[in-house]
């Protein structure tokens, strides 16, 4: 528990706030799904769940620059697809996706400039550049 507070929590904070002290033009949070909705994870999956979204909120409060939280599904190995699904709290259906899509959205993600957003993904058939360009993102909620 500790490293889940001091990595996906603490590291992230002092991130958002280095950012924010040296007005870096923009700021790319990888999180996780499970953060949507941290208590229904399994217990096991809890804690990790919560240190994410409490890093993810603080980075909305903060006021840092412009941000990007990728909220990933399950992941995987595989090579990269392209592709994507866009998922919400909401989403039941979590097929992996790969570790190299999550990177390269993330680089897209600059090139597009969306900011200020939280974006959900999982496996799925959406090419990335779609996923940016037409997607309605949804705001981090606290």
């Amino acid at each position: 528990m500790r490293e889940e507070r001091e990595i996906d929590r603490d590291a992230v904070m002092r991130t958002a706030d280095y950012a924010k002290r040296r007005r870096v033009h923009q700021l790319i949070v990888v999180s996780a799904m499970s953060a949507y909705r941290p208590e229904r994870n399994p217990l096991s999956l809890r804690h990790y769940s919560r240190m994410k979204r409490e890093a993810d909120a603080y980075v909305v409060r903060r006021g840092v620059p412009p941000y990007a939280i990728l909220r990933p599904g399950p992941l995987s190995d595989d090579a990269a697809r392209g592709s994507i699904a866009l998922a919400d709290e909401d989403t039941e259906f979590m097929p992996p996706v790969s570790r190299a899509d999550v990177a390269e959205l993330a680089l897209r993600r600059m090139t597009y400039d969306v900011r200020n957003r939280t974006i959900g993904l999982v496996g799925g058939h959406m090419p990335l550049a779609e996923a940016l360009t037409g997607a309605q993102f949804t705001p981090v909620s606290a």
